[in-house]
């Protein structure tokens, strides 16, 4: 190290020790990647912490590079480029082009609105749900699917099926909601299309009764394809779970610990269970007889075991036509992105779109697919 010598008490044996722990958990979260939740059980926990586990090595190579540490400037180089195809996930720079309006083209749309702010979360009445309709008015799409879906049956304030199809053109349906829902109030996934629909169908999937995957078949002149809608893998956080990311004072009676406690148990049983789901929908998708879109809420991140069942499979519109970090999930957990566009080897993505507004804890996000072959289902 250019003849410099680490003295035992000094910054630089420290910023080492750091490094060496940072170094580790950075090979770990690029294992979260590859290795199955059932069977390694607190590996997920470093794909979810990647932002920050990425950003401290970089950190600590700025360090080295700064004292002229040569070896470990290099050391520290090589282990970050050997995860490059896992961080082009997180971050990437793609030559998207304005939308197509082609006669090929078609523009998809997936939303988690939760549930239009019902609950008035963001303290602004029905102004979000407002909000989100003139949205969804000022960026037209052929197909729009919703995850965290509400509206009532009977004509009143969230009457929201009528309106989508008002204000944006897109009058043919497929939904499916949560059993026990109450009154004639509705929560759910639905999927609106400016197209026929000429089949549809749910998945049933396990434990969560809020999470659920339907699916669409949908006629566009000669092309039919059919969309999986998908909301998978909650992980039902209480509030005072959610504080241990803010500074408000606790006044519950458990201490932080005890919710640090609960809330990775949450993680972790949702990592399995989210697995089973995807396991189920991937075996249904491979079967499908059209080419095949799946769209919604993962609630896992592009580091992670659940992305990369999706990601052997069918592609990231993203990652073909994205731009910078693509943030989806607003909510206090640094879970960055979490809502996917994937599709099969009969498109090909030429625009990727991100909202910008925060009306929901999780942003719109939109792409252009060029259909380039007709029909072809599968893979």
């Amino acid at each position: 190290m250019s003849g410099k010598k680490f003295n035992l008490f000094s910054l630089d044996t420290l910023v080492l020790i750091v490094w060496l722990v940072a170094t580790a958990a950075l090979f770990i979260s690029y294992a979260s990647s590859y290795a199955d939740p059932r069977s390694f059980s607190f590996v997920p926990l470093f794909g979810l912490a990647y932002p920050l586990i990425i950003s401290a090595n970089l950190v600590l190579f700025l360090y080295w590079l700064i004292r002229k540490r040569w070896k470990l400037v290099f050391t520290s180089l090589v282990f970050i480029i050997i995860g490059f195809p896992l961080h082009s996930r997180f971050i990437t720079f793609s030559k998207s082009t304005s939308p197509s309006e082609s006669a090929n083209s078609l523009q998809v749309m997936s939303y988690n609105v939760r549930l239009f702010d019902v609950y008035n979360w963001l303290e602004r009445g029905t102004e979000t749900r407002d909000d989100i309709y003139t949205y969804l008015e000022n960026n037209p799409v052929d197909v729009l699917c919703f995850q965290e879906f509400y509206y009532e049956e009977s004509p009143g304030e969230y009457n929201t099926i009528q309106t989508i199809r008002k204000r944006t053109g897109l009058s043919n349906k497929h939904g499916r909601y949560t059993s026990g829902s109450h009154g004639k109030a509705h929560f759910g996934v639905i999927t609106f299309s400016r197209y026929p629909i000429i089949n549809s169908g749910h998945i049933l999937l396990n434990s969560v009764a809020s999470n659920h995957c339907i699916y669409t078949d949908i006629q566009k002149d000669s092309v039919i394809f059919r969309v999986y809608n998908l909301h998978i893998g909650s992980i039902q956080i209480q509030d005072d779970e959610y504080d241990l990311f803010s500074e408000k004072p606790n006044n519950l009676k458990l201490d932080k610990t005890e919710r640090s406690k609960r809330l990775v148990g949450r993680l972790l049983s949702a990592y399995t269970k989210r697995i089973e789901q995807v396991e189920v929908i991937l075996e249904h998708s491979k079967q499908s007889p059209y080419p095949v879109i799946i769209c919604g809420d993962f609630n896992d991140t592009p580091i992670s075991y659940a992305y990369n069942q999706f990601h052997k499979h069918y592609t990231d519109a993203f990652l073909t036509s994205g731009n910078g970090i693509g943030t989806t999930y607003t909510g206090k957990i640094p879970a960055n992105r979490i809502d996917f566009i994937f599709y099969d080897t009969s498109f090909h993505a030429t625009d990727f779109k991100i909202q910008e507004e925060i009306l929901s804890d999780h942003r719109a996000i939109q792409s252009t697919l060029e259909i380039r072959s007709l029909n072809s289902g599968g893979e």
